[in-house]
This record gives C-alpha cells, structure tokens and sequence, in this order.
C-alpha cells in the first residue's frame, strides 16, 4: 500500500534499485509570470506583471520508487473587466518541499476609476497611473514592482519586477518602466522570470514588452505580462508559463504521472528533463 509522508510528497511504489552511482536531483523551479494590467483611457495605463520566483538546487539525494510531486505554474491572466491574476506556483516536493511563487499581476486601471495596486508574487507587479507597486511574498526570491506614476498628464503604467533584479529607469521617460532582469539557471544556462515592461519600456527574460517583439510573458519562462496602453478600455496581457527542470545521472530513469508534458536529453552522462505543463496537481515524478 502506499505510504504517505505528512505533506503527501512522496509515496513509495517499490524497492530501491542495485546501482553503483548515487541517485541526486538538480532541479530547476520557475513560476508562472503575473498577468499585466489593461488601460481604461488614454490618461491611465496598467502596470507591467512581475516575473515569476526562479529556485534551483542542486545534487539533492533522492531514491527510486519514491514518488515526488511535481506540478509547473500557469502564467497570470490578463486583466478584462476583472483584474488580473498572480502567475501560479511551480514546485517539487521533496524533503525540503521547495515551491517558487508566482509572479505578482500588474496594476489594472481598465473598468474601474480607482484601478488595482499591482499584486504581490514571486517578484511584485508594477503599479498603474497613481497606484502603488507589488510588494515579494515573504521568503521569496524576486524584486518588487514599481510605483505609477503621472507623465504629461498621463497615468502611466510602471514595470514589474524581475527573478533576478528590480525594474530600471528608461532613458525615453527617466521612470522606472523596463522590466527587471530574470535569473540565471546554472543546469540549463538561460535567464528566466523576466519582469513585464511599463509604459515605452523594455523586458528581457521572457517579460513582455511593446517593443520585444512579444507582449505577452513568454511561454516557459516565468516572464510577466506587459503593461497595457491605449484608449477605451483595453485589456492587458498574460504572463507567460513557468517549467520545471530536472537533471539526474543517465543511468536512472524518470517516469511521470498522466497529464505532464516534457522532453528529455543526454548530455555529459546526466538526462535533462524538461517539463513544460502539468495537466494534475498534484502530478508526480518516479525515478528508477
């Protein structure tokens, strides 16, 4: 029968396997990037979203026939006539039960007066027009968003923050509108958690950005939403995925649960796997 620790993360399905190498776990956690928020008129714009938390550890010890939950973070939703949402948590639940927070929503000034205050995450939402930023939930990793902030009269929107720093000042309106920088993986190499830009202002890392090309936060990177600009109640955009990352020596197997999407590669005698959704919360993962 399985057994089940106190915080149902692990559940032993079978023996421990005869082999001569160690079985460790580097893994990689990225939440999901807050949504941005929507702008009401062409005086009040939304808030940038806040790039999701990114955890890494690496070489844990872990055991085959063990059962461990998995589960990857849904980038935020973008504001409408409701606000938007904080980007979901990513997490691997071992002994240690590491989970990486989503990242905060942007502040929303479509479809109310007064708008919302930029949410708190994994890295804080930037703020719209007068409204304050996203703070970092506590025990968390990322940098809090930016203030709104009035500009020719205009309510502008401010950037989220970023895994890796706080939003910066752009050198077109002095303000600090460009996203915050992402957080480097030691097992993968790239940055992730990029924090969505603010009004005429710049992302990287997966953040959205009017002028990167893309909008929205990137899939798989934990980036948050850009701030949305415009006239006539406008919505803003979505944050993009989280992933979860998980490197062990070749000669063990991972196995999942129904429902997760991923892909696997060999490298330097260790298997890199990488998922990029989890249909189940929890799923889980089974080494052998």
């Amino acid at each position: 029968m399985p057994i089940l620790s106190a915080f149902g993360a692990a559940r032993i399905i079978g023996g421990n396997a005869p082999v001569s190498q160690p079985l460790t776990v580097s893994f990689l956690l990225v939440a999901g990037g807050g949504g941005s928020g929507g702008a009401s008129i062409s005086t009040r714009y939304g808030g940038g979203g806040g790039g999701g938390e990114v955890l890494e550890t690496l070489n844990q010890a872990a055991s085959t026939g063990v059962a461990y939950d998995i589960y990857v973070g849904q980038g935020g939703a973008a504001s409408g006539t409701s606000p938007a949402t904080n980007g979901g948590n990513s997490y691997y639940r071992t002994s240690i039960n590491a989970t990486a927070k989503g990242g905060g929503k942007g502040g929303q000034a479509y479809a109310t007066a007064n708008g919302y205050n930029g949410g708190t995450g994994g890295s804080g939402g930037g703020g719209y027009g007068y409204g304050t930023a996203g703070g970092v939930t506590p025990g968390s990793t990322g940098y809090a968003g930016a203030a709104g902030f009035l500009l020719s009269g205009v309510q502008q929107g401010a950037a989220g923050g970023g895994a890796g720093g706080p939003p910066t000042v752009n050198s077109i309106n002095g303000n600090l509108v460009n996203g915050g920088v992402g957080k480097l993986s030691a097992i993968t190499g790239l940055r992730y958690g990029g924090g969505g830009a603010g009004y005429q202002g710049s992302a990287s890392d997966g953040g959205g950005s009017y002028y990167s090309g893309n909008v929205s936060g990137l899939t798989g990177s934990g980036g948050g939403g850009a701030g949305r600009f415009g006239t006539s109640n406008t919505s803003g955009f979505y944050g993009g995925s989280g992933v979860v990352v998980l490197k062990i020596p070749a000669q063990y197997t991972a196995s999942f649960s129904a429902g997760v999407t991923f892909s696997v590669t060999t490298s330097a005698g260790f298997k890199i796997y990488t998922i990029s959704s989890t249909f189940y919360n929890p799923s889980y993962v089974t080494f052998s």
